[in-house]
């Protein structure tokens, strides 16, 4: 008996406007089956706040400061993907 897999798979691109999710089944290798494709736009205010973030880091040393502060307070992502599997 053949083995699949189902998988999540979720990509923010550069332009950092949203989020495409995608649920696919596949066996790993040559047999592959979409399930699920969608475009998740973030609203303003999260929108905004990526752009703000973006541009206070022009080192390695803002990200690691910064990565700090955002795993310290995690309200915001989580809530982002509340909302977003209430759309799923």
């Amino acid at each position: 008996m053949e083995k699949f897999y189902t998988s999540l798979g979720l990509m923010s691109g550069t332009s950092m406007d949203g989020v495409d999710a995608s649920i696919i089944r596949s066996d790993g290798e040559s047999n592959y089956e979409p399930i699920f494709d969608k475009y998740f736009e973030y609203d303003g205010v999260i929108y905004s706040n990526l752009l703000n973030l973006r541009d206070k880091i022009n080192s390695i040393k803002d990200l690691k400061i910064i990565l700090i502060k955002l795993t310290s307070s995690r309200e915001k992502l989580p809530y982002f993907m509340q909302k977003l599997a209430k759309k799923l």
